[in-house]
């Protein structure tokens, strides 16, 4: 459970640097917004598809 935990909060804090690196991304050239969101989708659905297998 300890560990669930750990992951849980590692992946938190993960998200919280991409939400940052995304920020200052999209401050410096707009025009990645779109490339960002691909991207994004792409590790969520990665993610989601890892979960049904039991990984």
């Amino acid at each position: 459970m300890e560990e669930k935990q750990g992951k849980e909060s590692e992946v938190r804090n993960m998200s919280k640097e991409f939400e940052k690196l995304v920020k200052e991304i999209a401050r410096q050239s707009p025009e990645n917004i779109e490339k960002i969101c691909l991207f994004a989708q792409g590790v969520i659905a990665a993610s989601a598809s890892r979960k049904k297998k039991g990984a």
